[in-house]
């Protein structure tokens, strides 16, 4: 609502002006009348309006004086002046004193109403820009003027919500308002606006009520929900210049509550205040710096086969992304510890930086494997050079004597107990080929033995003894290979 106060010695026209508003404005409230300018400014201090009417001739203090007065002391207020004089030095003199429009009498209604029309909205221009201006530092914690808040922010009720889009972060940017338009979305109030902060996948609305909240309301805000959405509510609240303390504690809540994957809407009156228990308890922690201590191959692929076990019960119990940050960061801080050769990658920050990519359990869990595979890979190394590792002998074994059928990177890290992206990276790391291209390799190297063997065999049956049904898909390959194709590579190669 739009407040007008207005001034005129003739109370006849006070009425009248008050009925011209009130028939064709509805967003319009007179919180006011004066019969002179002295009367007019002491209730103009008490409830600044968003617009003062007035006459010019008045006893006591006239209107010119007037409009000097709050030109000076209030200067966000707009004034109208109406009055019967024509002379030109009066209409010279408002207008220096910062009047909005002058209108003579008597009023011509369609004038009046185009008159107001165009200041409403100029007004709304100005609140907005006001508002917009408190918002942003009240949310950084800056102080806002009392009769700023009171005039500009005049609903009876707030709301605020934080909308989170996938993992948390506590990385801030600066905030950015972008005002929303309530045809996007109905929460049923008079006012919305909004907060971006990019760099944290967050953004923060804040709602404005003339009427009391229904409760019923918050099916409204399911509408926000989508794949991996978090949205937290909070409880109704009277005062704007709470928004900081209200934001903080939606922001605690979501830290805390968020869970991986999982559209939810939290509202902060159903979180109850929760003591937060470590997920990695004595035996996890012992098995970590058993397994980091003993410094080989297969301690190290045990201990990444415990931690996806630990992921797989930890999806099932629905943990939060807090108590998971918390359980990696203290199995990577148990890593450095254990270790006897320094680590001299910031693996915590490394996680941190990978971790907002993850958006499942399974995503999170590939972030750490990856990250301790390449801290224990001067372990690898180590065995490797020393002729003491087998898992490429194992890899061999298990593709010979499955040669025949259909062999899978998934598979064959479930033979050796070892995790995929595992074996990928060893392939890339010892062979330089992925392990599709040399499981591929493994069998022309053996099409082409059992063509010296068997120097009458058929294509067709090397094909199956290789694994592939389709003798032509098979000649395919073995082209891409060798770049002959079969027939062509026993003449020339066999005798």
């Amino acid at each position: 609502m739009y407040k007008f106060f207005i001034v005129d010695d003739e109370p006849p026209f006070i009425r009248a002006i008050t009925r011209l508003i009130e028939d064709n404005f509805d967003q319009i409230q007179i919180v006011g009348f004066a019969y002179n300018g002295e009367t007019a400014l002491k209730k103009i201090k008490e409830n600044p309006p968003d617009v003062v009417i007035t006459d010019i001739k008045m006893p006591k203090m006239d209107g010119i004086t007037l409009l000097n007065r709050i030109n000076e002391e209030m200067s966000d207020t707009r004034c109208v002046v109406i009055s019967g004089y024509q002379d030109f030095n009066y209409a010279k003199q408002a207008m220096k004193s910062g009047v909005t429009d002058y209108i003579l009498k008597p009023i011509d209604r369609k004038q009046f109403t185009a008159v107001i029309t165009d200041l409403l909205k100029e007004i709304a221009g100005l609140q907005q820009e006001h508002e917009e201006r408190s918002i942003l530092q009240l949310y950084n914690g800056k102080p806002v003027k009392t009769e700023d808040l009171q005039r500009y922010f005049r609903y009876k009720k707030y709301r605020a919500c934080i909308i989170q889009n996938g993992l948390y972060s506590s990385n801030y940017s600066n905030a950015a308002i972008q005002p929303i338009k309530l045809s996007s979305f109905n929460a049923h109030c008079q006012r919305m606006w909004q907060l971006s902060f990019p760099k944290k996948n967050q953004i923060m609305m804040v709602f404005g009520y003339d009427t009391h909240i229904n409760s019923g309301d918050i099916n409204q805000f399911k509408q926000l929900l989508d794949k991996d959405i978090t949205l937290c509510l909070s409880n109704e609240f009277e005062e704007i210049s709470e928004l900081k303390k209200i934001v903080s504690m939606l922001d605690e809540i979501i830290r805390y509550q968020l869970i991986i994957g999982k559209s939810q809407l939290i509202k902060a009156e159903d979180v109850a205040d929760e003591i937060y228990k470590p997920l990695i308890d004595n035996n996890k922690s012992k098995k970590i710096e058993v397994l980091t201590k003993a410094e080989n191959f297969s301690s190290m692929n045990f201990l990444l086969m415990e931690i996806y076990k630990w992921f797989v019960e930890w999806e099932a119990e629905q943990k939060t992304q807090f108590e998971l940050e918390q359980a990696i960061k203290q199995i990577f801080h148990m890593v450095q510890r254990f270790a006897s050769q320094a680590i001299t990658v910031d693996i915590i920050k490394e996680f941190e930086k990978q971790m907002l990519t993850a958006g499942t359990f399974t995503d999170l869990y590939i972030v750490v494997h990856g990250i301790l595979v390449d801290v224990f890979e001067q372990y690898i190394l180590k065995d490797y050079a020393a002729g003491v590792g087998t898992i490429e002998k194992e890899i061999d074994t298990y593709i010979e004597q499955n040669m025949n059928k259909p062999i899978s990177l998934s598979s064959t890290s479930e033979h050796l107990n070892i995790s995929q992206p595992y074996l990928s990276k060893l392939m890339r790391r010892f062979k330089s080929l992925s392990f599709n291209e040399y499981v591929t390799k493994k069998k022309i190297d053996a099409a082409e033995g059992y063509m010296q063997d068997y120097p009458d065999m058929l294509i067709k049956d090397i094909a199956e003894l290789v694994g592939y049904e389709d003798h032509h898909y098979f000649s395919r390959v073995f082209k891409s290979i060798t770049g002959e194709t079969p027939s062509v590579y026993r003449k020339q190669h066999v005798k």
